[in-house]
C-alpha cells in the first residue's frame, strides 16, 4: 500500500444494539451507547461526492481506503453469548459498503483493519496502553491519556444505570481502557505509516487518537470531521442513482403545504430522510422501523394506516433500482406519511372525485360531444377503496380522438376541463402531457389519435398502454371511445 497517495479513514464494523449488547451486522447502522444512527460511512459519501474531495487530491491523495476496525469487536464490545461473525457478515457487508459509494470523486476502498495490520503485535501494542490507563500514574505524559479514560468510564457507567447489564466496575473499566488504548494505537500507526490524509470523524475521535502521539493531528485533513458537519440537504441523502424520483418528489413536497392534512415541516423532513434509508444499502430495515414508529404516532385514520403497512411490505419485496414499480411506492409512502386523513376525509374526497369526473363529461360542449370521447384512467380505476389518496390522488381523464383534432376543437375540449369546480389540491389532468415522462409531442397530436398509433415512439407507446389497460368510458363519444380502443388493441396485436 502506497500510504503516502492515500487518504486513510477508520470506521467501526456496523453495529445494532440488542439489550444491553452490541451486535454486529450487514445493516449499515451504527449503535452507541446513546442511541443507533445511519452509519458514518454515509456522511463520509456525502462528502466524497462533493467539490470537498478535492483537498484530497490536493494532499496527494489519489484513493481513499476505509478500514472497518473488527478487531475492537471481540477485544472490547459488549457482546451477546452467541453473534454472528465478521468473516460471515463480510461479504455482504462489503457489497453495501461499496454501493454507498456510488457516485464519489475519488476512489474508495474497503478493507478490514485486520488485514493492515498484524493482530498478534497490535494487540501486543493495545495491551500495553490499556495497561498505562489502568494504572494510577502521574507521570506528565499518561495525564492525558487518564482525563480520557476518565471520561468513557463516567459514559459506560452512565450505560449502565440505563440498562442494568450487571457489569461491575472492574469490567467497564476494563473495556473502557480497551477503547481508549484502540484510539491512541491507531493514531500512532497513523502517523508513522505516512499517510497523506486521514479523514476524521470527529473532534473526539482525533483527541483520542492523539492521547500517545501528539504528530498525529499533522495527519488530519483540516475542518470539521465528516461526523461533524452540516447536515446535508435531505435531498442530497437519497442515492445518486434515485435523481429522477428526487425530482418528482420535490414537485410532491411542493404541492405538500396545501393539503388538508399536512404534517409540520420537521415532520415531513424526518419521512424524507426514512425514505432516503429505504433506498440506501444498509439502512433499510432502519429506515423501515423509523417510519413505522412516524406512521403510529402520526394522526390517521385505520385506512391512512394499513395504506403505509402495505406500501412498506410491497418495497420489501422490489429490488431497490431506479424503476416505475420502486419510484411509485415510495411517491405513495411520502403522500400517505406526511398528508394524514380519517377513513371519514377518504370517502368524502373520493365521492368529491367521483363528481368532478360527472361535472367534467357534463362540461363538453354538446357541439363537440360527438367529436372527443373521455376515458378515466389512472388510480381511480383501480385504486383500493376508489381513491389511493384523498388529497394526492389526480384525477386522470384522457380526450381521446377518432382523427387529429384541429387546434379549435382542442381547445374547445380543454376549455371543459375547467370548468368544474375544485380544491386547490384536486388536480384535473389529461393523464399525460408534453415534457413530462419523456414525452417529446402533445399527446392530443398523436397517443391520443386513433389514426395515429402507428407513429408512437417506444415511449409514448409504453405510456399509453399503461393509460389504455384500466381506463373506461366516462363521456363523450362511445363511437370514439370503440373506435380508439380498436386501433389500440390492433396496434398491440402487431407489435
Amino acid at each position: 500500500m502506497r500510504w503516502d497517495s492515500t487518504a486513510l479513514a477508520i470506521m467501526c464494523v456496523p453495529c445494532q444494539r440488542s439489550g444491553g449488547y452490541f451486535v454486529p451486522t450487514d445493516q449499515l447502522v451504527l449503535a452507541s451507547l446513546d442511541a443507533e444512527r445511519p452509519h458514518p460511512v454515509h456522511a463520509l459519501a456525502s462528502r466524497l461526492r462533493s467539490t470537498w474531495a478535492d483537498r484530497l487530491f490536493h494532499a496527494g491523495a489519489v484513493r481513499v481506503v476505509v478500514a472497518m476496525d473488527d478487531l475492537a469487536v471481540t477485544r472490547s464490545w459488549m457482546l451477546p453469548p452467541t453473534t454472528p461473525t465478521i468473516d460471515d457478515l463480510w461479504p455482504q457487508l462489503h457489497d453495501s459498503l461499496n454501493r454507498s459509494m456510488e457516485g464519489t470523486r475519488i476512489p474508495v476502498w474497503f478493507v478490514r483493519w485486520s488485514h493492515l495490520v498484524d493482530p498478534s503485535d497490535y494487540g501486543q501494542q493495545v495491551g500495553l496502553i490499556a495497561q498505562a490507563c489502568a494504572r494510577n500514574d502521574a507521570e506528565l505524559r499518561w495525564r492525558h491519556l487518564h482525563e480520557v479514560m476518565g471520561e468513557e468510564v463516567a459514559r459506560r457507567l452512565r450505560f449502565e444505570r440505563s440498562t442494568g447489564r450487571g457489569d461491575t466496575p472492574v469490567v467497564m473499566r476494563r473495556r473502557a481502557a480497551d477503547q481508549v488504548a484502540n484510539y491512541a494505537v491507531q493514531g500512532q500507526l497513523v502517523h508513522q505509516w505516512g499517510v497523506a490524509a486521514y479523514l476524521h470523524w470527529t473532534a473526539e475521535e482525533t483527541e483520542l487518537m492523539g492521547t500517545v502521539e501528539p504528530a498525529f493531528a499533522t495527519r488530519v485533513v483540516a475542518g470539521p470531521g465528516y461526523g461533524e458537519s452540516a447536515p446535508a440537504s435531505v435531498w442530497e441523502r437519497f442515492p445518486p442513482r434515485f435523481a429522477d424520483l428526487v425530482e418528482e418528489l420535490r414537485l410532491y413536497a411542493d404541492d405538500l403545504p396545501q393539503t388538508p392534512g399536512a404534517v409540520r415541516p420537521k415532520v415531513a423532513t424526518a419521512v424524507l430522510e426514512g425514505l432516503a434509508g429505504l433506498l440506501t444499502p444498509g439502512t433499510c430495515e432502519l429506515a423501515r422501523r423509523r417510519l413505522r414508529s412516524l406512521d403510529a404516532v402520526l394522526g390517521g385514520g385505520p385506512i391512512n394506516r394499513a395504506r403505509v403497512r402495505r406500501l412498506l411490505e410491497e418495497l420489501r419485496d422490489l429490488e431497490l433500482e431506479p424503476g416505475w414499480a420502486v419510484e411509485q411506492v415510495v411517491k405513495k409512502l411520502f403522500c400517505q406519511l406526511t398528508s394524514r386523513y380519517t377513513d371519514a376525509q377518504n370517502r368524502d374526497e373520493l365521492d368529491r372525485h367521483r363528481h368532478l369526473v360527472a361535472d367534467l363529461a357534463n362540461a363538453l360542449d354538446p357541439q363537440i360531444s360527438d367529436q372527443v370521447t373521455l376515458a378515466l384512467t389512472g388510480s381511480m380505476t383501480g385504486a383500493p377503496e376508489g381513491i389511493w389518496h384523498p388529497y394526492f390522488s389526480d384525477i386522470d381523464i384522457m380526450p381521446l380522438f377518432a382523427t387529429a383534432p384541429s387546434p379549435d376543437l382542442l381547445a374547445r375540449v380543454r376549455q371543459a376541463y375547467t370548468v368544474p369546480r375544485r380544491p386547490s389540491w384536486v388536480h384535473l389532468n389529461e393523464g399525460a402531457r408534453e415534457g413530462v415522462a419523456g414525452l417529446t409531442r402533445d399527446p392530443a397530436n398523436g397517443m391520443f389519435v386513433a389514426d395515429q398509433l402507428h407513429t408512437l415512439t417506444a415511449v409514448e407507446a409504453g405510456k399509453l398502454g399503461r393509460l389504455v389497460a384500466p381506463m373506461r368510458h366516462v363521456g363523450g363519444s362511445p363511437a370514439v371511445f370503440e373506435a380508439f380502443t380498436r386501433a389500440h388493441d390492433a396496434r398491440t396485436r402487431v407489435a
